[in-house]
Formats: structure tokens, sequence, C-alpha cells
């Protein structure tokens, strides 16, 4: 059998509701070339399992299971992706995509679209599209996002980059797993530091069409009901834009660097007031100093008082757990 030009990482646990919608959205891709998709569930207590072997055993050319018998998302030291990014690496793939468990894509010439470009543009490292996003818990679709920013200066401060909707070198990922080593690290996010080191090791492509579906839930690994669960993913999301940026040496200027901030306090303020951390108030209140303010920042840095009753009755109305 040929060799695959394509590999799809999935990662799976406990989505039996989705597993289904997702390997469609694989098994269907139309393209003129052999593609093949790891698909891992990390010991699930629902029927996933049952799913994936379903698969497999129906497009044995397609789907490569993996299974565990114990749970390795628990375990420290990168174990879990370790184990499945030697096993991607081991197709012979010359481009990867990713797919988690309960997202999926809509477009069969997803995969043919994205290798077409690739293939004649050896100087970039990716290309992403738009996704259309679905309120799982309102059953709906909600709105289509992702793009346009294609340079790290802008990544550095914006993720537009929708996962499900990209495909990259796998040399190139390769170098980033050696270089930055993610798994090693302390981070509530996998993908964005990687959308960072592809913008800086060459170009990025963006398709301003949806060509996947990113599934909103309540409660996810980048979503929470916990306001302190909310504050510190948005915190790591700059700890990793400041730790690849010092790595790489990437110095900006004062119009991103401002536009940078200014994200960063739009983000963190009002959960940071609320958590009292003030570290990142005495960080806003200096930035502010120099920099215009809204009626938002107003409220935390000269009416706290008011301010915080406000919040409080705002954050709570919309189903947070402020402790």
């Amino acid at each position: 059998m040929e060799e695959p030009l394509v590999v799809v990482k999935s990662l799976a646990y406990n989505q039996e509701r989705f597993l289904r919608q997702m390997l469609e959205g694989i098994v269907s891709q139309k393209t003129n070339f052999r593609f093949v998709a790891v698909v891992h569930d990390d010991c699930s207590t629902d029927g996933s399992r049952k799913i994936i072997e379903e698969y497999a055993s129906r497009y044995p050319d397609i789907i490569i299971p993996m299974f565990e018998e114990e749970n390795l998302w628990s375990k420290p030291g990168g174990v879990l992706g370790a184990k499945v990014n030697e096993r991607v690496e081991r197709t012979g793939a010359r481009y990867i995509c990713f797919c988690e468990g309960d997202d999926y894509w809509d477009a069969p010439d997803k995969l043919q679209m994205q290798v077409d470009f690739l293939e004649s543009h050896p100087d970039f490292t990716m290309v992403y599209s738009k996704v259309r996003r679905f309120d799982d818990d309102k059953k709906e679709f909600r709105d289509i996002w992702g793009g346009p920013y294609t340079q790290v200066e802008d990544l550095l401060a914006v993720n537009s980059v929708p996962t499900p909707g990209i495909m990259i070198r796998m040399s190139v990922w390769q170098d980033f797993l050696r270089e930055v080593s993610p798994d090693s690290r302390d981070w509530l996010m996998g993908d964005y530091p990687m959308w960072l080191y592809m913008a800086i090791r060459g170009k990025v492509h963006f398709i301003d069409e949806p060509l996947a579906v990113y599934r909103i839930q309540s409660e996810s690994a980048c979503r929470s009901k916990s306001l302190r669960k909310t504050l510190n993913f948005r915190k790591n999301f700059f700890e990793i834009s400041d730790f690849i940026s010092d790595k790489f040496n990437i110095r900006l200027d004062k119009e991103h660097s401002d536009r940078r901030l200014t994200e960063k306090y739009e983000s963190l303020l009002v959960p940071a007031f609320l958590l009292r951390d003030k570290e990142i108030l005495e960080e806003a209140r200096s930035f502010y100093t120099d920099h215009p303010m809204g009626m938002k920042q107003k409220l935390v840095l000269k009416y706290p008082f008011f301010g915080r009753m406000l919040l409080k009755w705002k954050y709570r109305r919309m189903g947070y757990d402020i402790s």
C-alpha cells in the first residue's frame, strides 16, 4: 500500500456522542492521494472505543486505532503526547492535520484543497481555514470564526487559527516538538504555540471559507463557567506568547506591542479584578496610565466599589462561578 501523504491526529476521551460525526468527516474526504488517521482513545469510560473499533474495521486503510488501558492524560511528563506523536510520525506522511473527537470536517475537499496549496507553495509551513462554531448546549450554529492573521506579530496578540481547520508540514511540526518540547510544559493549550512556531518558520496561508466545525461546550479544556479556570486559561495564552517571543527573540514594534497589551488587559482585567489578582491589576493600571480606557476599565480602576458590585452581578447572570 502506498505511503500516506497526510495523517490526521485525533484524540478522544468520553466523546461517544460526537465520534461518528468526526470519523465520517474524515473517511468521506475525496482525494487523489492516500491519507490515514491516528485515532487515540485515552481509556474512555463510555462507548467511544467501540465506535473507533467499528470504523477501524470498516476503513482499515484509513483508521489507525490506539487504545489505552489506563488514562494517560492524567500522567505527568507528556506521556500521552509522546506516545501518540511517535505513531503519527511513523506513518511517514508529509503533512499533518488535527481533528479532536468533538469537532468534525464538513467539507469533503478539505484535505485536497490544502494539500494542493502546500504542494505548490514550498515556502509555506501552514494553511488554515475558517470554521463554523456549533453551540452544543443550544444545539445551533453560533457564527463563523477564524483568520485572517498570518504574521507572528499578529498571532502573538490574537489566536485566530481554529485547530480543525489547519494543515501543516510534518517536517516543521517535528522541528517544533524538538525545539519547543510542548509536552514537557504546563501549558493549558497545545495548539497555540504551534501556530506561532509555524509563522516564525515560514509563511502561513489563510483560506477565507469554513471547512470544518468547532464544537463549543460549556465545560471543556478551553472553556469553563469557573471564573478561576477562565482566568488561568487566558493568562496561559499570554505566558505562551511571552515564552515564544523570548525563545525566538521576537521584538515587536510599538504598534504591535500596544495592540498585544490592549488585547491582554481586555481579556484579563475583569476576571483578575473579581478574583483579586493584584499582579494583573497593577500591570493594567500601569498600562492604562498612558492608554485610553473604556467603560469596563474605568469601572475596575477608577470606581472599584461600584464596579465590583456591577461586574459580579453581570458575571453571575452569565453563569460564572466567582470563587
